[in-house]
């Protein structure tokens, strides 16, 4: 199928089932006539009340986002990981190590990986400080805490976090309401997947309180070789309802235990079996969160609220080779540098502590809305490297620490925001933060077998600081049609693996300044990436029909992208490119021709070019030459992505059937064929039976129906390119509870 005919059947079938449904058909339940928020993507079944927040695009504002309620949430999942379920979405791809769905999992927007993907969970960001990640492995099975999420493109509303550049996920946790009640599930699929949960709520207690408790547990085997995991979840939240005012306090945390399987498999190796897996590396980690959140009307037309958070993480990465040199512990002596370590376990153990504050106020004044507030985010990270070796060389103890550093880092920023409407049809939003990220590196190893006299200890200080205004216009243009445009920037500092990744030997500080005595360097070499944003938008929709198309264009200077590999830790290069455009179009559609049928589904068609690069890369002969990538496509951008289902509502039950697209993707940028992962499109089948029982459901998901065989994601290490496979036709039935 061409892409002009994907395109007229994305385009035509909503059209056709909404001009074909009866005139005289009632309004399907939920459908948000009472919700039409610009450019939201409304699922037709939408019954639950949005949360607006700093973080959050609400009714009338000019945003593209689209909205996933609790029912839609519950309907959607099964067991998988968060970047798997926000495919409801549109402009958002997922890949997973594992090849299903559980383990470690990557999320982009807009083909903006997940450094450049703020997310929040109730408003506090949850990046990490240091190198800009999420790890969604773990939060598992995180959604069964979900009330609902909202996933906005580009710049988008927020006003703190972490750099939205090619979009943010804000994720708002269940709000209790008094009434006791409990449910519980439990599920079985392939490659020996399991899922267990339990949750439970209190009925009104003393003073207002209601309490909240919830529990998971996953397992699965991987359908990769040696991809295992082994995860568990618990969530208990403390909410009180006052006159004025609603206090929550919500702690929760996850454990995981993973088998990694982060490096991909070359054609050759992809032939002879897709399961297998190169590595024998095992990843555990905890990471417990402290919410309190306090929301206060002193009096009408003006709120306060104020976030207190901490979250503290502890784990280790084991890695395992069958033998290392010295050196790649970047052990100076010359009789030990060179020589071999037999049976070798690196031990990369981090541990850190996150916490701040975000005050906000609103004050509601005649014809407009003005928001003001702030974040403080203090960051405390300690990262430790362990070598153990069965048989190490003769002067080498067996066991000996080679990297030992700390990077403490403070975040702050100031926004204000007025939202005026100088008519019922007009709302016009604008914005301006100040942001300042301060951080420094000090390095602390003192193993004498790599901390000799010869061993210099780096440090740095640096700060990266910018404003970053934004203004749009959001216009009702009767009943059914909406529209807005808009224009934001936005900047994201470098990571600190970007700046200097102290952990392996064959890295440098990227610094033009280097104090040799002291060690101390300045003038970094890495710079914030610069966006400017320009979207504009349409939307139109009826009781039984909706259809949304967003165009976007995002200017670059100095954009941080992928190189195409990884590093040790399974992390990408990346590297700034000196200009670049990404452009799309975005189309939306949701339709309800029946009471037990409805279509919706979504299509992005973009394009991302350099043009402006000159890469650096290694030739035949090892040399280092440039190469420029002008007018070449940006690597790990999906072409296309799309989604489209088809669901039939017995009285008994539901079922859907689905499909989901992704375009060709280019692994590096040099933009050949050779280095791409090929366009694949993969079916689903969810069927789900309302048991005699009160309360009971059983449900089957059947993901890669037709047993297609396909990859998400690749890299090139400079001899040729690594792909990650994904896993064949596979099974989870689950039976759930709710009395």
């Amino acid at each position: 199928m061409t892409l002009r005919h994907t395109i007229a059947c994305f385009l035509l079938v909503p059209f056709t089932l909404a001009l074909a449904a009866p005139a005289d058909d009632p309004q399907p339940q939920g459908d948000a006539s009472g919700d039409d928020t610009a450019q939201q993507s409304a699922l037709p079944t939408l019954e639950e009340t949005v949360v607006v927040t700093a973080t959050r695009a609400g009714e009338d504002e000019p945003a593209t986002h689209t909205n996933i309620p609790r029912q839609a949430i519950a309907r959607e999942f099964w067991a998988q990981d968060m970047p798997s379920l926000l495919r409801l979405a549109p402009s958002v791809h997922h890949y997973a190590d594992a090849g299903i769905d559980l383990g470690y999992s990557y999320l982009s927007v807009r083909g903006f990986d997940q450094r450049r993907v703020a997310v929040t969970i109730n408003g506090v960001p949850l990046n990490g400080a240091e190198s800009h990640q999420v790890y969604w492995v773990d939060l598992p099975g995180f959604a069964d805490m979900v009330e609902d999420i909202q996933v906005q493109r580009g710049v988008g509303k927020s006003l703190y976090g972490a750099g939205a550049i090619g979009g943010r996920v804000n994720v708002e946790t269940v709000r209790l309401a008094p009434g006791e009640a409990w449910s519980a599930s439990a599920g079985w699929g392939s490659w020996s997947t399991s899922k267990v949960h339990a949750s439970w709520k209190s009925d009104l207690l003393g003073d207002g309180w209601v309490l909240g408790l919830s529990a998971s547990r996953l397992a699965t085997d991987g359908w990769r070789e040696h991809s295992g995991a082994r995860m568990a979840m618990v969530f208990l939240t403390a909410q009180k309802l006052g006159e004025r005012s609603v206090l929550r306090i919500n702690v929760f945390g996850g454990k995981e235990k993973t088998e990694l399987a982060y490096l991909g498999l070359t054609r050759a190796e992809l032939a002879a079996d897709r399961r297998q897996n190169p590595l024998r590396d095992l990843d555990t980690f905890y990471q417990p969160h402290f919410q309190v959140i306090h929301e206060w009307q002193p009096r009408d037309g003006l709120t306060v609220e104020n976030t207190w958070f901490a979250f503290y993480g502890r784990g280790k990465f084991d890695q395992n080779q069958d033998q290392a040199a010295g050196f790649e512990f970047k052990i100076g002596d010359p009789a030990l540098s060179g020589a071999v370590f037999e049976g070798v376990r690196r031990e990369r153990w981090i541990g850190e502590w996150d916490y701040g504050w975000l005050p906000k106020v609103t004050w509601r004044h005649g014809r407009g809305t003005l928001t003001a507030g702030a974040e403080l985010r203090i960051h405390r990270g300690h990262q430790w490297g362990d070598v153990e070796a069965e048989t190490p060389p003769a002067g080498a103890p067996p066991r000996f620490r080679y990297y030992d550093y700390r990077i403490p880092k403070t975040s702050v920023t100031l926004y204000a925001q007025e939202e005026w409407k100088p008519d019922a049809d007009t709302t016009i939003l604008a914005g301006l933060q100040r942001v300042s990220h301060r951080w420094s590196l000090e390095d602390e190893l003192s193993d004498p077998l790599v901390a000799d006299p010869a061993y210099v200890r780096f440090g740095y200080d640096v700060e990266y600081a910018w404003w970053a205004p934004r203004i749009g216009v959001h216009r009702r243009f009767g009943d059914a049609l909406s529209g807005f445009v808009s224009v934001a920037e936005s900047r994201r500092e470098p990571t600190a693996f970007d700046l200097y990744n102290i952990q392996e030997w064959y890295e440098s500080p990227a610094f033009r300044t280097i104090d040799p005595a002291t060690g101390r360097l300045a003038d970094p070499i890495p710079r914030e990436e610069k966006l400017r944003d320009y979207e504009a938008g349409l939307r139109w929709r009826t009781p039984r029909a909706m259809l949304a198309a967003t165009v976007y264009e995002m200017r670059f200077r100095d954009e941080l992208v992928i190189l195409g590999a990884l590093n040790d830790v399974g992390l990408p290069v990346t590297g700034n490119s000196e200009r670049s455009t990404h452009r799309g179009i975005e189309l939306e559609f949701a339709a309800r021709p029946t009471r037990s049928w409805e279509l919706s589904g979504h299509l992005t068609v973009s394009r991302d070019v350099h043009d402006r690069f000159v890469e650096n890369v290694f030739d035949s002969s090892g040399a280092l030459v440039p190469v420029d990538r002008s007018g070449n496509r940006v690597a790990g951008f999906p072409e296309r992505l799309g989604r489209i289902a088809v669901a039939w509502t017995p009285p008994w039950g539901r079922v859907e059937l689905g499909a989901l697209h992704t375009g060709r993707i280019y692994v590096d940028n040099s933009e050949t064929r050779e280095r791409s992962v090929d366009p694949s499109t993969v079916l689903h089948l969810d069927a789900a039976w309302t048991l005699a029982r009160r309360g009971a459901t059983l449900r089957l998901r059947i993901n890669n129906l037709l047993d297609e065989e396909y990859e998400s994601f690749g890299y090139f290490w400079g001899v040729e390119p690594t792909f990650i496979p994904a896993a064949g036709r596979h099974a989870f039935l689950m039976l759930s509870w709710r009395p």
